[in-house]
């Protein structure tokens, strides 16, 4: 999970390469769903304001899933940091693990 300086430097890093003034896609992944769990947690996502929420097949583990939470909007520092710890809620209520996140241009 990452903490919240990490978090910071992560978003200084965006700015340095995207317009952050307007809206990127913002993407965050947390790892170790089973089965069972993937709808109810898509649905609470998207109940997040998640437009775009998938799960994708874990090769290594069969039964289990990563899910990906995308968003397209503007976000400052604050409002990631913020988004993140939510998500890490999310994935602590769940028993997941938080993986990673991304941010860049919506293609």
């Amino acid at each position: 999970m990452a903490d919240t300086t990490e978090a910071e430097q992560f978003f200084e890093s965006v700015a340095s390469d995207f317009d952050t003034a307007s809206p990127l896609r913002w993407s965050f992944f947390v790892d170790g769903a089973t089965e069972d769990q993937v709808d109810p947690i898509m649905r609470a996502a998207q109940s997040m304001g998640f437009t775009d929420v998938e799960p994708i097949a874990d090769d290594g583990q069969e039964g289990r899933y990563s899910l990906c939470f995308a968003e397209i909007r503007v976000h400052t520092a604050e409002s990631f940091v913020q988004r993140l710890a939510e998500v890490n809620q999310l994935a602590a209520r769940e028993g997941l693990s938080p993986s990673d996140y991304s941010a860049g241009l919506d293609e």
